[in-house]
């Protein structure tokens, strides 16, 4: 019998047009723009872009698609007047889910108000510590409310969301 082989070879072309050694396709997918490194960390996750898309994880989600767990830590029940501030900041940590006493440095949280009124405090986003743990203050408004809850979330990109959920009551 007379055998036949086929060799196939199969290449990828890549586009680089500002040298910098990443992909001009992935540069624009995660990032926008083709202004990132190879040794930047769009993300903060402490990998870098180009070790992200070699392991094909994605350079602009801290999380890489995994879930996170988070767990209050500080804030929750609480009373103020109105036009005031909670005396606990609300402080909740962020752990990786297959591994709670892994604490995540650096990792993105929003607070968000999802009933009542008033401000938060530095920002809505903000990031973890080294010990993985995300702080932020309420200040109450005239028009707060009877009550008011804050959630806090961890949101992987293509994955489901972590939160946890603050209840907050104005002093009679």
């Amino acid at each position: 019998h007379l055998q036949r082989f086929l060799r196939l070879r199969v290449t990828r072309t890549t586009r680089d047009t500002d040298g910098d050694g990443l992909d001009d396709d992935a540069e624009l997918r995660y990032f926008g723009n083709l202004l990132q490194t190879p040794a930047g960390d769009f993300d903060g996750d402490g990998i870098s872009n180009l070790d992200e898309l070699l392991n094909h994880t994605n350079p602009a989600d801290y999380y890489n698609g995994l879930t996170p767990q988070l767990e209050i830590v500080s804030g929750d029940l609480q009373t103020a007047e109105p036009d005031g501030r909670f005396t606990q900041p609300l402080r909740v940590r962020v752990s990786r889910a297959a591994d709670p006493s892994q604490m995540l440095a650096n990792a993105p949280v929003t607070f968000a108000l999802r009933a009542g009124a008033g401000v938060l405090l530095p920002g809505s986003s903000i990031r973890t510590g080294a010990d993985g743990i995300a702080e932020a203050h309420f200040e109450t408004t005239s028009a707060f409310g009877a009550a008011l809850e804050i959630a806090a979330t961890a949101a992987p990109v293509g994955a489901t969301s972590a939160s946890v959920s603050y209840s907050l009551r104005a002093s009679t």
